[in-house]
């Protein structure tokens, strides 16, 4: 896995315009073949600053997705809303760690009446039968 880091420097008053670009390409990146994850981060002292950090199984595949129109329409439009950009560097992933996935909150729910039911079933053969 690799992991590419990319620092910008937006245009005073851009940054939403900008966000929500990214934002629409990281979605497109979700599509692709390779792609693992993404983060767009701001310095708390730097607002005008952004850093991409994105996760791919592979190079090759960022780069296949930097071939795809929808990358390309959007170049120009960022391009004019930075002031500066510095030139992605590139990680390997030694080691990954995440939060556990939460459950479906669908999934959970039946899980637990599952386990009510059960309960209830170990009750019931486990009583005395009244014969009277």
């Amino acid at each position: 896995m690799m992991t590419v880091i990319t620092n910008i420097t937006l245009t005073e008053g851009s940054e939403p315009e900008w966000d929500a670009a990214v934002r629409e390409r990281f979605d497109n990146a979700r599509t692709r073949p390779g792609w693992v994850r993404g983060e767009i981060l701001m310095p708390l002292d730097a607002l005008e600053k952004r850093v991409i950090v994105g996760t791919w199984r592979s190079r090759a595949d960022w780069e296949a997705w930097h071939e795809d129109p929808a990358f390309a329409a959007t170049r120009a439009q960022l391009d004019s809303l930075q002031t500066e950009q510095s030139e992605p560097s590139w990680y390997e992933v030694v080691y990954d760690v995440t939060a556990p996935r939460s459950p479906n909150p669908v999934e959970a729910l039946v899980a637990r009446a599952r386990q009510i039911a059960a309960k209830i079933a170990r009750r019931k053969t486990t009583r005395p039968h009244d014969d009277r």
